[in-house]
């Protein structure tokens, strides 16, 4: 299941309507719905355009339909865990350039290592819900959450 908590990747500007401003789109991909949808209202609140997806097979779909500009991707997922979405992700030309940070509470020394291979980045949960805010918004504006 997809959910938007924010739709499309245009948003009126206040007071003129036909004004648009493009907005960045954050694929949320996580079992979670608790972590999603405070991480989603956070994201929102700060002007970015917010997706959710309950499992690995349909972010996955999701990200290959609209191409988001950033995934957050839990790894322990059912269906699909995350690294398989991220090496889908990396072996499709459409979306083998979109930033992604994984995170997971179930934390290995591994985890780190295989996010990188395929470029992607890792946080540990708990996160610090700030630094979480301040990576994906680097993730989105430079594509490296080292920035945040």
């Amino acid at each position: 299941m997809v959910v938007c908590l924010q739709g499309g990747r245009h948003s009126s500007k206040a007071g003129s309507p036909t004004v648009m401003q493009t907005t960045k789109l954050v694929l949320i991909i996580d079992d979670e719905p608790a972590i999603a949808w405070l991480l989603g209202s956070a994201l929102r609140d700060r002007g970015h355009g917010v997706e959710i997806a309950t499992n690995g097979l349909d972010g996955l779909a999701h990200a290959r339909r609209h191409r988001p500009d950033a995934v957050v991707l839990d790894i322990m997922m059912p269906e699909m865990d995350g690294f398989s979405v991220l090496e889908a992700l990396r072996s499709d030309p459409q979306t083998a350039e979109v930033p992604v940070l994984l995170m997971s509470a179930a934390f290995e020394p591994s985890y780190r290592q295989r996010a990188h291979l395929y470029g992607g980045f890792f946080i540990e949960k708990p996160f610090d819900w700030a630094k979480l805010i301040r990576t994906v918004e680097s993730l989105l504006s430079s594509g490296d959450p080292a920035a945040a």
